[in-house]
């Protein structure tokens, strides 16, 4: 039996759709959004997460909820309510550029 090749019929996998970054307006959207879930500040979030973020695609949901991840650690640790802030922000958005330079083969 032939799984793959010219004889088989074709399925939901023969197909690629190229979806395109949002642009800037779409990207400030999702970034409120998914902000919206979460115990940020607006004044709390840097400038540099809308601009470095442009090219990140969904990256830019992982790096608030890591972001929100790093805040939840120290409240537990400080004892303090979890409130995101803008070194939170720097350390995840550092984390994903240091994953994002090395890709995965």
């Amino acid at each position: 039996m032939e799984i793959y090749g010219p004889n088989t019929e074709t399925g939901r996998l023969d197909y690629i759709t190229n979806v395109p970054l949002p642009d800037e307006v779409a990207h400030k959207a999702i970034l409120n959004n998914v902000l919206k879930e979460l115990s940020v500040q607006e004044q709390d979030i840097p400038c540099s997460l809308i601009n470095e973020t442009r090219d990140y695609g969904g990256t830019l949901i992982k790096i608030i909820k890591y972001a929100n991840k790093l805040a939840q650690q120290q409240s537990t640790e400080d004892d303090t309510p979890a409130e995101v802030h803008e070194h939170h922000f720097n350390k995840a958005m550092l984390f994903f550029k240091e994953s994002l330079r090395y890709p995965i083969d």
